[in-house]
C-alpha cells in the first residue's frame, strides 16, 4: 500500500470520526453502523444453511447491500475483539467504495479497521500519558492498547509496530 492509499485511508477514517462524533476509546461500533444506517446480521441468527454459506463467504464476516441498503452480517462464534475488528473492517469496504474484492481491498479494509479502532492520535496521547512511570517494554504496551482500544494482541502489536515506523519516518524538525 502506498503512503498515497494510506493518507486517504486517513482521511476516510477522520471523516467517519466527524460524522459520527466518536470522542473516547474504546469506540462503540454500535453507534458508528447506526449513524451509517448499516444493518449487522449475527451468524447465528440465519438458518443453519445459509450459516454454512456464510462461513464459506468468509470465516468472520462480510458485507453486502439488499434493496440498496448496506448489510454486515459478521461470525459472533468468535472473540469480541475479533467482531470488532471484522466490523470496522467491513465498514471500511463501504466507506472506502470497494466494489470487488482482492488483496489490495483487503489490505486498504485491514488498515482501515486498525486506524479506527486505534487511530493514531488516540495511540500517540496512550504513549504520551498512560505509559509514563510504566515499564515502557513492547510487551507492557501491547497490553495497554489491547486493554485501552478493546483490540486483539495481533492488532495491537501490529498497530504499536506501525506507529514506531511512520514516527520514525517522519522529519525532524529543528
Amino acid at each position: 500500500m502506498t503512503k498515497t492509499d494510506k493518507a486517504r485511508i486517513e482521511s476516510a477514517v477522520k471523516a467517519v470520526y466527524a460524522r459520527t462524533k466518536i470522542n473516547e476509546f474504546p469506540i462503540d461500533i454500535d453507534s458508528v453502523y447506526r449513524c451509517y444506517d448499516i444493518s449487522v446480521i449475527k451468524y447465528s441468527d440465519l438458518p443453519y444453511v445459509d450459516i454454512i454459506r456464510a462461513v464459506a463467504a468468509s470465516e468472520d464476516g462480510f458485507c453486502g447491500q439488499i434493496n440498496g441498503h448496506y448489510v454486515v452480517f459478521y461470525n459472533d462464534s468468535v472473540s469480541e475483539v475479533r467482531i470488532r475488528f471484522t466490523l470496522m473492517h467491513e465498514l471500511g469496504h463501504i466507506v472506502l467504495g470497494h466494489d470487488k474484492q482482492g488483496r489490495r481491498e483487503e489490505a486498504e479494509a485491514n488498515y482501515f479497521a486498525s486506524q479506527m479502532l486505534v487511530p493514531d492520535s488516540a495511540l500517540e496521547y496512550m504513549l504520551a500519558t498512560v505509559t509514563k512511570g510504566n515499564e515502557n517494554t513492547v510487551e507492557n504496551i501491547v497490553e495497554q492498547i489491547t486493554a485501552g482500544f478493546r483490540v486483539s494482541t495481533q492488532c495491537a502489536k501490529i498497530t504499536y509496530h506501525r506507529y514506531i515506523k511512520k514516527m520514525q519516518e517522519k522529519p525532524r524538525r529543528l
